[in-house]
């Protein structure tokens, strides 16, 4: 086996790794967003069949799961996108030591075919990864950013519904317990 035959498989290896953590990824996020749905959908669904105020207290419970879960989430999303991160980084090196950010590609004539002269890796991919000094550098700048943000965002959104319906559990258990809101189906 030849050393450029050896990058290529190490290459495609690399490239299995990476669809191995966005598709974990993205099992994770459909996980933990049904897990949420099921917990805050039960303690919703629970609420109209109360009778007591020990028991609006008692759903508060699931509110307070679900920012557990949603805090898990984000801890587990953020350690996914780093991977994937350092798994980039493997497939830039290969991608350099193959040419691949300098090469132009096409026929012979390095003027024919779409955007003549320019690198099989787009420009912009370069020019991110130029950035940064080192590997580490590159993955600790970027291990904060892209779908890392909005999956971050979507369980922030769910730790505020949450909060807030465990708040609306409680004010409705005090108002139940003084008397102010009937609850009892009579």
């Amino acid at each position: 086996m030849t050393h450029d035959e050896k990058l290529l498989k190490l290459y495609e290896l690399a490239q299995q790794e990476e669809h191995f953590y966005i598709e974990g990824q993205a099992k994770r996020l459909g996980f933990y967003s049904g897990l949420l749905t099921a917990i805050l959908g039960a303690s919703v669904f629970k609420l109209f069949d109360c009778d007591h105020y020990v028991e609006v207290f008692a759903l508060t419970i699931g509110p307070v799961f679900a920012v557990a879960v949603s805090v898990l989430g984000i801890r587990s999303a953020g350690r996914y996108y780093r991977r994937l991160m350092e798994v980039i980084t493997k497939l830039a090196k290969l991608d350099q030591r193959l040419g691949l950010t300098t090469q132009a590609y096409g026929g012979s004539d390095p003027d024919e075919g779409y955007w003549p002269g320019e690198a099989l890796i787009p420009s912009t991919q370069v020019d991110s990864r130029r950035k940064s000094a080192t590997a580490t550098a590159f993955v600790e700048r970027t291990k904060t950013g892209g779908d890392y943000v909005n999956t971050k965002v979507f369980f922030v959104i769910a730790i505020i519904v949450s909060s807030a319906l465990a708040v609306g559990l409680v004010g409705l258990g005090i108002l139940v317990a003084c008397g102010t809101v009937n609850i009892s189906g009579g």
